[in-house]
C-alpha cells in the first residue's frame, strides 16, 4: 500500500504500541544513562533473535535504546566502536541493522507517531523535557523507517530487559562498568524480578562480515555479442557502486539507491551511471554500468579498475567474458573526483 508520501507503516497491534510507550515511560523515569553509555553492552538471545543492547546518552545528546540484531547488525556495532568508520559517515546509516528507541520532542514527531500517541492517550513522562518516544526501523540499504509488530516485540523485550540490567549495573558497577567486546554479558532469555549477578552468561562474541555478492555468471553468459566491439589499450575505466542518500519512496518501506559509476580513469569523463534497488546486489548494478557503457560507447576496455574485494570477485566472470584485465587498486583517483563532483552539484548523493 502507498500513501501520497510514500509506503504506509506496518500495522502494530494498538495494545503492542500501549505496552512499547508505557515501558518505555518507565525507561525515561529511570534514565539510566546516568550510569551508563553505549559500550555498556548486553546480549539477548530468545525467540526474537540475537542482539546486542546499548543505552544512549552517556554523550548528553541523544538518549534512548538501540538494538543491533543479529550477526549483520552487530558487524556494524562492532565497526563502529572499534574506530573503523566514523559515526558521522554516511555509511553508517547505509549498514545499520537496528531497532532504535529515542526521546523527541512533540514538534519532530512523526505524523503517524503523534496519531498512535493520541490513540493510546500516551502523557510525556513528566519533569523530562515534554520528550515522547519515538521507535525506528534500520535495515541495510533501507531508509528509516516505522517498526513492524515483530519488531515492536523484540523492542519490548529489550527494554524490559534494559530496565533489569540497568539496576543491576548499578547495585554491581565493578562487575559490569568494565567490559570488554570479545566477551560480553548475556541475560537469560526470561527473567522475573530483579536481575541477579550470576544469572548472567558472560560470552564470547565475534560478529563476521556480510557475505560477498555471487559471482556474476548470469551477465557474462550474456555478453557474447559485446565481445565484437573493439578494444583499446587506451580504454582504462574505473567502476564503483555504492549506496547514495536519495530515498526511493517504494512499498513496503523506502529505500536507498544503489549508484553505479564508470568514469574514464585517464580523462575523467563520466562514461556512465545507473540507479539499481534492493533487489540487486552492488555487483549486479557495477556490471549492468559496464555492459550499458560498453554498448553506449562501442568499445571494450583493455582494464577496468575496482576498490573493493566484492566487485573484484563478483565481476571476475565478466571480464573473462569480454577479455578484460580486471585490476583491484587502493584508489580510483578520477572517479572519487567525479563523485565529488557530482556530490556538490547534487548534495543528496552521501
Amino acid at each position: 500500500m502507498m500513501t501520497s508520501k510514500g509506503p504506509a507503516p506496518p500495522v502494530v497491534p494498538t495494545e503492542l504500541w500501549r505496552q512499547l510507550y508505557e515501558t518505555a515511560g518507565r525507561f525515561q523515569r529511570l534514565a539510566p544513562w546516568r550510569w551508563m553509555d553505549d559500550t555498556h553492552l548486553f546480549g539477548v538471545n530468545n525467540e526474537h533473535g540475537v542482539r546486542l543492547v546499548s543505552v544512549l546518552g552517556g554523550m548528553g545528546q541523544v538518549f534512548g535504546l538501540a538494538s543491533h540484531r543479529g550477526s549483520t547488525g552487530i558487524h556494524a556495532l562492532f565497526r563502529l566502536l572499534n574506530g573503523e568508520v566514523e559515526p558521522e559517515n554516511p555509511e553508517v546509516s547505509f549498514e545499520q541493522d537496528a531497532v532504535v528507541m529515542d526521546f523527541t520532542p512533540a514538534h519532530d514527531l512523526r505524523p503517524a507517531d503523534r496519531g498512535i500517541i493520541r490513540k493510546i492517550h500516551f502523557q510525556p513522562v513528566a519533569g523530562r523535557g515534554g520528550l515522547f518516544p519515538q521507535f525506528y526501523s534500520h535495515k541495510p540499504g533501507y531508509v528509516p523507517w516505522h517498526i513492524n509488530e515483530a519488531e515492536g516485540r523484540a523492542m519490548l523485550d529489550d527494554l524490559d530487559k534494559a530496565l533489569l540490567y540497568a539496576e543491576l549495573v548499578r547495585r554491581d558497577p565493578k562487575r559490569f562498568n568494565t567490559i570488554t567486546r570479545q566477551k560480553l554479558p548475556f541475560l537469560p532469555a526470561r527473567t522475573a524480578g530483579p536481575l541477579k549477578a550470576e544469572e548472567v552468561e558472560w560470552q564470547n562474541v565475534a560478529a563476521a562480515p556480510p557475505p560477498l555478492d555471487p559471482p556474476l555468471e548470469f551477465l557474462a553468459a550474456g555478453a557474447g555479442a559485446l565481445l565484437q566491439l573493439p578494444q583499446s589499450a587506451g580504454e582504462v575505466w574505473e567502476l564503483e557502486s555504492f549506496h547514495a542518500h536519495i530515498a526511493i519512496g517504494e512499498a513496503p518501506r523506502p529505500y536507498w539507491a544503489k549508484i553505479a559509476l564508470a568514469v574514464h580513469a585517464r580523462g575523467g569523463r563520466i562514461l556512465a551511471s545507473q540507479a539499481g534497488n534492493p533487489r540487486q546486489t552492488m555487483a549486479e548494478v557495477a556490471g549492468q554500468t559496464w555492459m550499458g557503457c560498453a554498448r553506449q560507447s562501442g568499445v571494450r576496455p583493455k582494464k577496468v579498475k575496482v576498490r573493493s574485494v566484492n566487485l573484484e570477485q563478483a565481476l571476475r566472470p565478466l571480464a573473462v567474458a569480454l577479455k578484460t584485465r580486471l585490476e583491484r587498486v587502493a584508489r580510483l583517483p578520477a572517479l572519487e573526483a567525479a563523485r565529488r563532483s557530482l556530490e556538490h552539484a547534487f548534495p543528496a548523493l552521501p
